[in-house]
């Protein structure tokens, strides 16, 4: 395949969006940005058969394999000392980006589930340890080599946002009552922080990656909304409103997102929560609207190729 022949494809895995919210929230017109880009898209349910929470979808959608073939069913998976962590060495077959890389093509990821270390993988990978921060302060947060391709490395490491570092101003639009809010006894900000923390710098080294380098396809993972769904489901006063403002954040970074990979073709799968299927978006040059019926995440990965 020649460089003509090449369409470059961004593919945005994000945990916790399922059909039927984002067709509701679509249709009462609070979200903009995802309503701008499915006007030309194909869209539709995805079903899933792997479960919801940790690697396994994530890895089936890479690999087009069930988690029986691929290996990555849990967070944590045997070895010889008992258990680690799922990362690189415990996928059974390799990965789209492996394979594309294979076929000399130039491949990046951010923040995809199990994996680490980025450096191992051919191309530009920034693995999901990177935005999980540790120490007390950004100064304090260590950066180990494996994480990320050695020719970024120290731009992406300025990039990262310290939970420390997420100011009162960035977390009002979730908690409009911030100011009555007694944090000596209400802890529930926490959590937020570290969240909205995770997801900036995921973005920040996605958009990095979109703008430093020509990537045949580029694969990025974000798990925000699952994360906010599961820790502000029901709440009560004064965080009620953080889902929908997670939703409009996440519109907000799709939107912008969109605008930059203009000249790829964006894939944007969702993986459902709470028993809903998940969702999937296909737009881009050439690509005809319309409704997708009976998209499964195996469906994924020969459709990239």
């Amino acid at each position: 395949m020649n460089e003509a022949e090449r369409s470059p494809v961004l593919v945005l895995g994000l945990a916790g969006v399922n059909w039927t919210e984002l067709v509701r929230r679509v249709s009462a017109k609070t979200l903009p940005g995802l309503s701008a880009l499915l006007s030309p898209a194909a869209a539709g349910p995805l079903i899933s058969h792997a479960p919801a929470i940790g690697p396994a979808g994530w890895t089936t959608l890479a690999t087009g394999l069930q988690p029986v073939d691929h290996g990555l069913v849990t967070p944590d998976g045997p070895w010889a000392g008992g258990l680690r962590p799922a990362g690189a060495a415990s996928w059974h077959v390799p990965p789209l980006w492996s394979r594309l890389a294979a076929a000399d093509m130039h491949t990046g990821s951010v923040g995809w589930p199990a994996s680490s270390p980025g450096a191992s993988w051919p191309g530009d990978h920034v693995d999901d340890r990177f935005a999980i921060s540790h120490g007390e302060t950004w100064d304090d947060w260590a950066m180990p080599h494996s994480q990320t391709p050695a020719a970024l490395r120290e731009d992406l490491r300025a990039l990262r946002v310290h939970p420390h570092d997420v100011t009162g101003q960035m977390l009002l639009p979730f908690v409009p009552a911030l100011a009555q809010l007694d944090q000596s006894r209400n802890h529930g900000l926490v959590p937020l922080a570290v969240a909205l923390a995770q997801l900036s710098t995921e973005h920040a080294a996605a958009s990095a990656l979109m703008g430093s380098a020509r990537h045949d396809a580029l694969f990025v993972q974000h798990d925000w909304l699952a994360e906010i769904e599961r820790g502000y489901a029901n709440a009560a006063s004064p965080f009620e409103g953080v889902i929908d403002a997670a939703w409009t954040l996440l519109d907000q970074l799709i939107g912008q997102i969109a605008s930059i990979a203009s000249a790829r073709t964006l894939i944007i799968a969702g993986i459902g929560s709470g028993g809903q299927p998940g969702a999937v978006i296909i737009a881009g040059p050439g690509i005809a609207q319309g409704k997708i019926a009976g998209a499964n995440l195996i469906d994924i990965a020969p459709t990239i190729l």
